[in-house]
């Protein structure tokens, strides 16, 4: 067998005299500006829990781990997670401007500032597989966009110029169109944020939480206290594509359209894309000046609004066509639109 020694002299481990110290534990909760931050968020990879939410939590310096306790109301707290790596999270400092979703955008360096680590240049490639991904959200709104970054240019102390935007990521285009003003929120999903465990009869309850340092007790005033409530946006069906409507002979308006899917939809060697839904369902609404005319449902991406129906309901053009498609677990999705002028 191996064995080690080291020879230690003896006089290091003799007291000395002198006089008594006396040393204190050292107290390190989490600093003041802890940040934590829970995200209702689209399926990203595909492979995560639909309906669970997702935590960003962050501090600088960081401390440590962090734990979440859940509870159905503010006692009687159970461990639910535990989140080791920091997230990097922050906020927008100019508006960022409406983009046709899913192209790269031309428009201006947004500045934003990010605590909790550093953001960095990646190249196209990188980005359309899944790099620089952020979440962010307006101030007061709920809904999170998914936006992917190509560039990332250090300006100040934990400022950075983003450009090469990619809006609409994941299902949420219908966000992509709308100006996001200056002081939205944005977290990093690269690394550092995860989900917590949620139980699928939890989904819509409100329920308590609390989140601080993984070193101290949930009593701990370091804790931070938040009451959420998930809708499972995992869950949530994307909005339908080249919506389009003709006229036949008859007068009757046959309209038509092209799925999309939340999981597996980057794979090309099939002939269409995984449902993922119990079952195939659409809702198809007629509005005109953004009043509710007609309302049904189909269980094919295609539908008819006949020229009886049209009579009946006294439409003239120009109206609107809204088609979602309808899910078993989650209820509608967003909506794709097109006007009907002829």
């Amino acid at each position: 067998r191996k064995m080690e020694a080291r020879r230690v002299e003896t006089g290091i481990y003799r007291p000395t005299v002198g006089p008594t110290r006396a040393y204190a534990q050292p107290d390190v909760p989490i600093p003041a500006g802890m940040f934590a931050q829970f995200l209702d968020l689209p399926l990203l990879r595909g492979d995560e829990t639909a309906h669970a939410p997702w935590l960003a939590a962050s501090a600088t310096p960081w401390r440590g781990p962090v734990n979440v306790f859940m509870s159905a109301s503010d006692a009687g707290y159970r461990l639910n997670s535990t989140f080791r790596a920091p997230s990097v999270v922050g906020d927008t400092l100019d508006d960022l401007q409406p983009a046709q979703p899913w192209t790269w955008s031309r428009q201006p360096a947004v500045h934003v500032k990010v605590y909790g680590g550093v953001l960095q240049s990646r190249s196209k490639l990188e980005v359309l597989n899944g790099a620089n991904t952020l979440a962010l959200r307006a101030s007061g709104a709920s809904d999170w966009e998914i936006v992917q970054f190509r560039d990332a240019e250090l300006v100040g102390t934990g400022i950075y110029a983003l450009s090469g935007f990619l809006r609409g990521q994941a299902g949420t285009e219908f966000l992509a169109d709308a100006v996001v003003p200056a002081g939205a929120d944005l977290v990093l999903l690269d690394s550092g944020p995860g989900q917590i465990d949620l139980a699928p009869a939890d989904r819509g309850l409100t329920r308590n939480f609390r989140v601080g340092p993984a070193r101290l007790p949930y009593t701990d005033p370091a804790y931070l206290h938040f009451e959420e409530a998930f809708d499972g946006v995992g869950l949530r069906p994307y909005a339908p594509v080249h919506v389009t409507a003709r006229r036949n002979a008859a007068n009757d308006l046959q309209i038509a359209w092209i799925r999309r899917t939340r999981r597996g939809g980057d794979v090309w060697t099939g002939l269409d894309v995984p449902l993922a839904e119990e079952s195939e369902a659409y809702m198809v609404r007629v509005t005109a000046s953004q009043v509710l005319v007609r309302e049904w449902m189909v269980e094919t991406p295609q539908a008819a609004y006949s020229a009886a129906d049209q009579t009946a309901d006294g439409i003239a053009t120009p109206f609107e066509l809204e088609i979602a498609q309808v899910s078993a677990g989650f209820g509608t999705g967003p909506f794709a639109r097109i006007t009907v002028d002829d």
